[in-house]
């Protein structure tokens, strides 16, 4: 039994340190506002279907270290989405994941945009999410 319960506490340490914040941003919204402890890490999920064309950039990424936000993927990571059926071509998620820096009296802001690479004209769908960062 105290083996058990040990194995138990050393689970719920490991996941309290490696744990990362997680946000699942809706779909048709264009600004949201995330609170964040700093210097954690965090996770930005969009919904999203690179077989259209289409994927999430970092629209201000250059500006991101003026914020103290450092981007751990810059470039994002894709996801597909688990189906009853083995259809090609169904969405799945786009996850980004930062490091929140220093605390701030100011929001940090990461905009997101929704586009084919090759298109630079026209921005599709875009998402501005306002980071508050606090001790």
């Amino acid at each position: 039994m105290n083996s058990l319960k040990s194995l138990i506490i050393f689970l719920l340490f490991t996941l309290s340190i490696s744990k990362i914040i997680r946000f699942k941003v809706p779909e048709n919204i264009k600004k949201a506002k995330i609170s964040v402890k700093e210097n954690k890490e965090f996770e930005l999920r969009l919904n999203g279907n690179p077989t259209t064309g289409y994927s999430w950039f970092i629209l201000n990424a250059d500006k991101l270290n003026d914020y103290d936000i450092k981007p751990l993927n810059i470039d994002g990571d894709y996801y597909q989405e688990e189906t009853y059926e083995k259809l090609l071509g169904h969405g799945g998620v786009f996850s980004f994941k930062f490091n929140s820096g220093s605390a701030s009296d100011k929001n940090k802001v990461i905009k997101f945009v929704y586009k084919r690479p090759w298109e630079d004209s026209k921005y599709d769908e875009y998402v501005t999410i306002y980071v508050s960062v606090k001790n």
